[in-house]
């Protein structure tokens, strides 16, 4: 059998990868299997960095796609590499809007997660590495959502707390009652959806007695009884507590085919 006389595939500064046509003979120029990398939507660009490559191997490598001019832009590097790290929009310190990549892990320390950050400056097409924002080594940020640009909320250990940015450190949250499917789930999904509203998903304990909204079951036909919540954030206008925040938590009928382990989360407006 005929082998060419160079290798097969090779790695080079594209993220691409060299590899033949069916009759092996033709080269072509094929884009790396990547996945469990950060991506996220910002000021008309969609931003792809970190993850792994079919080798298991963490990355730092980071792209852009231009929607408008539909074209994809390679980025610098990020400081470290990250894999199965999570992507977030959020003002920085000077209340410009940035995307932000969360913890992830090296190739030498798999699963063992980053208490650091790095957030891109398109101004100056440099990465700038934020210290101390994910403390929990043995758990995802994947867990974590963005409200209005400006508040980093996550389900972590069965509460909702968000990130004080001043003190860097996750602060608990009074949202009320937290419904079990939540706060017993192994897995989270957060999405917000505008409004001040967010989606939570989980897969913790179904409902029982009294109605999924009082952590009974629920009496809807073709629903699967599990946690998906529509989350409402709401300010008292009058009485005592005028100012004050209320956090209403509102089930989502959904069927058993849609039910399960949440990995992941987007929403899309129609």
């Amino acid at each position: 059998m005929w082998s060419p006389p160079f290798p097969s595939a090779c790695r080079c500064r594209t993220r691409q990868r060299w590899s033949f046509s069916g009759d092996g003979i033709r080269p072509r120029w094929t884009r790396p299997q990547e996945s469990f990398f950060a991506a996220a939507a910002v000021d008309g660009g969609v931003y792809v960095v970190g993850g792994h490559d079919a080798r298991k191997n963490a990355l730092r490598t980071a792209e852009v796609y231009d929607v408008e001019a539909d074209e994809w832009r390679k980025l610098p590097e990020m400081a470290e590499e990250r894999d199965e790290c999570h992507g977030i929009v959020l003002k920085d310190e000077n209340n410009s809007v940035k995307f932000w990549v969360v913890s992830g892990y090296g190739t030498e320390s798999q699963g063992r997660f980053r208490s650091d950050g790095e957030y891109y400056n398109p101004e100056t097409n440099t990465w700038v590495k934020i210290e101390n924002i994910w403390p929990y080594a043995g758990d995802s940020p994947k867990y974590t959502v963005v409200t209005g640009d400006s508040r980093w909320m996550s389900v972590i250990n069965g509460d909702v707390k968000e990130f004080d940015f001043e003190e860097k450190a996750w602060k608990t949250v009074n949202m009320g009652r937290i419904p079990k499917s939540v706060s017993g789930s192994s897995s989270i999904s957060m999405v917000d959806v505008g409004g001040g509203r967010m989606m939570v998903m989980g897969n913790g304990e179904r409902c029982g007695d009294g109605g999924c909204d009082g952590g009974g079951e629920c009496k809807e036909e073709g629903c699967g009884g599990e946690g998906v919540y529509m989350v409402e954030e709401k300010i008292r206008e009058e009485g005592d507590k005028k100012g004050e925040i209320d956090w209403n938590w509102e089930h989502v009928h959904a069927p058993n085919n849609f039910l399960g382990f949440p990995f992941s989360s987007s929403h899309l407006l129609i």
